[in-house]
């Protein structure tokens, strides 16, 4: 079996040395008064998201209904331009907290960079969806067995495509994995460089609406494992460490707001164009399911051992190892 290291662990590595210097500069605190409360105190943070619209538009709505502002932080968010920088950025400061893949923060724990997970964005859906999907080109392969190559944002191998494609009748391990940033997968499975790609909604629904896309499955759940982390939110552990209010406002923050979402499925959908990252309204089978409650320390057990299947946790790192918490 071959090991893949991405550019996120080897980036984040260089990086790592600048955090000393940019973590206590990079929030600010700046007074505002109110006509009827003492003076507060509000924090500015920049926080990175997916260019996923659905994945996403929870944080530009909670941003723009007042959920952080009322927690005493001043939101910024930007949006991250391929899963490989969201480590590098934290790392170094760039951004308080980040979104981010699971495999490339598995991975950078266990070649000892600073990171946590905070937070649960989506959680892998518990019932029938249309959220994710495998795409081929027309008059390409018709399942996964006959599959060579793969595109996918990380290089590395990542256990959850991995079991998804086992148990379509493929074999992942066997796989040329292609590093494609999200937005261009359509494309190169379409010009036949890769025979496949697992899209999440939107990029999904925009793929499957191209001339020469077939959509080959979608996910379901006896392909997954429901209710385990999906999209997951990330932080550096000195800043956190130096700013533990901060961050326990940013992870009540987050856990606000998709909990409105998941409990406000249409509104998020029509918010959707809103977030400049899709001009369509998803229909709401093709949603994610959002993590309205913190996504329990057995989940993320569950889903180690899964990595650990395709050998990706040769550490047997815990959960422990890999989430935040604040003692």
């Amino acid at each position: 079996m071959k090991y893949r290291i991405s550019a996120v662990a080897l980036t984040a590595i260089a990086s790592v040395a600048l955090l000393a210097g940019c973590a206590s500069a990079a929030s600010s605190a700046k007074p505002t008064t109110s006509a009827s409360a003492a003076p507060l105190t509000t924090t500015d943070l920049t926080v990175a998201v997916s260019p996923s619209a659905t994945t996403s538009v929870p944080m530009y709505l909670g941003v723009e209904k007042g959920f952080f502002k009322k927690l005493g932080l001043n939101v910024k968010l930007t949006v991250l331009t391929n899963g490989t920088v969201a480590i590098p950025q934290v790392v170094s400061g760039q951004t308080q907290f980040s979104m981010a893949s699971f495999a490339p923060v598995l991975a950078a724990v266990k070649q000892g960079l600073p990171v946590r997970i905070i937070a649960a964005a989506n959680i892998i859906p518990t019932k029938k969806s249309q959220f994710q999907g495998f795409i081929a080109k027309t008059g390409g392969i018709t399942s996964l067995s006959q599959a060579t190559t793969i595109a996918a944002q990380s290089a590395l191998i990542d256990p959850v495509q991995a079991g998804s494609v086992d148990a379509f009748g493929g074999d992942y391990l066997k796989l040329k994995i292609l590093q494609i940033p999200l937005p261009s997968m359509a494309d190169t499975v379409k010009s036949g460089a890769a025979d496949t790609a697992l899209l999440n909604q939107p990029f999904l629904a925009q793929a499957l609406a191209t001339p020469g896309i077939k959509l080959l499955s979608y996910v379901g759940l006896k392909q997954s494992l429901p209710g385990t982390a999906g999209a997951v939110f990330i932080g550096a552990q000195p800043y956190m460490k130096a700013n533990p209010a901060v961050t326990a406002a940013f992870q009540k923050g987050v856990l606000e707001s998709f909990a409105y979402a998941q409990s406000h499925l249409q509104e998020e959908a029509n918010y959707t164009p809103k977030t400049g990252l899709s001009p369509a309204v998803p229909t709401l089978i093709s949603m994610p399911e959002y993590a309205a409650i913190p996504v329990t320390t057995a989940k993320y057990t569950e889903l180690l051992k899964l990595y650990s299947k395709y050998g990706q946790n040769p550490g047997k790192l815990t959960a422990g190892d890999i989430l935040y918490s604040a003692n």
